[in-house]
């Protein structure tokens, strides 16, 4: 199942990642790609948004940390950063193996990096770079990033 989604502005970016965050359950991975610039780190923060992350949590790329975790919302949110990252074993030096299942929400960008460690169920989210601002494609790979998606469709919350 496939979902795209255009958006011309940084803010509107944000209003996707924060239908995203509304519609997740808990226990996703959600695999960023897309170039430098191209608004994962924006819709990273709509999506903290959208699990009612406090606005005072400043989300921003955990470049150089690796991985950040925001709490205070409805579920917690792991924002992991594989652009420094050269191979799969550094991620086990931060903790990176113990998020996924966890309960909380991966999000990791540049995961093209590292792409073995993406797990077998996900929702790869590629933003791309256009003309009038960016295109947005989301894949579900799974029946709960399927169930993700059609909350995104929908604008409904995974739960009231």
């Amino acid at each position: 199942m496939t979902l795209v989604v255009r958006t011309s502005t940084v803010s509107e970016t944000e209003a996707v990642g924060h239908r995203l965050g509304r519609a997740l359950e808990g226990g996703e991975l959600i695999a960023l790609t897309g170039p430098l610039g191209a608004g994962k780190t924006a819709l990273a923060r709509g999506i903290a948004r959208g699990l009612g992350v406090p606005r005072e949590a400043q989300v921003s790329s955990p470049t150089f940390a690796i991985v950040n975790v925001y709490s205070g919302g409805r579920l917690p949110m792991y924002h992991a950063d594989f652009y420094r990252v050269t191979d799969a074993e550094e991620l086990y030096d931060v903790g990176f193996y113990d998020l996924i299942g966890s309960g909380g929400v991966v999000c990791v960008e540049w995961i093209d990096r590292i792409p073995e460690v993406a797990p077998e169920e996900r929702l790869a989210v590629e933003l791309r770079p256009i003309p009038t601002g960016r295109e947005i494609v989301f894949t579900a790979v799974g029946a709960q990033a399927e169930r993700t998606l059609r909350g995104i469709q929908e604008g409904r919350p995974s739960r009231p």
